[in-house]
């Protein structure tokens, strides 16, 4: 493979490939292997040894392709952050949509009801102000103690 910009040879990463579409293995090191749709793709020459030895060990979950053994390095970069930013916009549409209408985040009529109830709307405001009147109170008992 060639880079089409500087007609030289594309820096070539190793794909790994796991039956766990959504997994990681943990490096001696300590680094996390992250496996996104099942595959993992790396230019480090420790972590491409590491993950040919356990393939070699007959991994249970890791694995390659003989015919894709490799992959160009630039756009299994690409195609990894393609793949993320696709799942972060999954993840993003999952919460808006778990959000409930009706949620009026402490707003309610109730509040006013059940009276001294803080609130997310509240907080700030009188919480502040009550510990503030308590630590006058507090100072004035100590100096008529005095």
């Amino acid at each position: 493979m060639t880079d089409p910009i500087t007609e030289t040879a594309a820096p070539l990463a190793s794909l790994f490939l796991s039956s766990m579409p959504n997994s990681s293995y943990l490096m001696p090191n300590g680094k996390q292997c992250i496996f996104v749709k099942g595959e993992y793709i790396t230019t480090n020459e420790a972590e491409i040894a590491q993950l040919n030895l356990e393939v070699a060990n007959n991994h249970p979950f890791i694995s390659v392709d003989d015919g894709r053994r490799q992959v160009a390095a630039a756009g299994a970069e690409a195609t990894m952050a393609a793949i993320r930013a696709a799942i972060e916009k999954q993840v993003r549409a999952e919460m808006a949509a778990s959000v409930q209408a009706g949620n009026d985040g402490g707003n309610s009529e109730q509040a006013a009801v059940l009276g001294g109830i803080t609130t997310s709307a509240t907080l700030g405001t009188e919480d502040v102000q009550v510990s503030n009147s308590g630590a006058s109170k507090l100072a004035a008992l100590k100096t008529a103690g005095q």
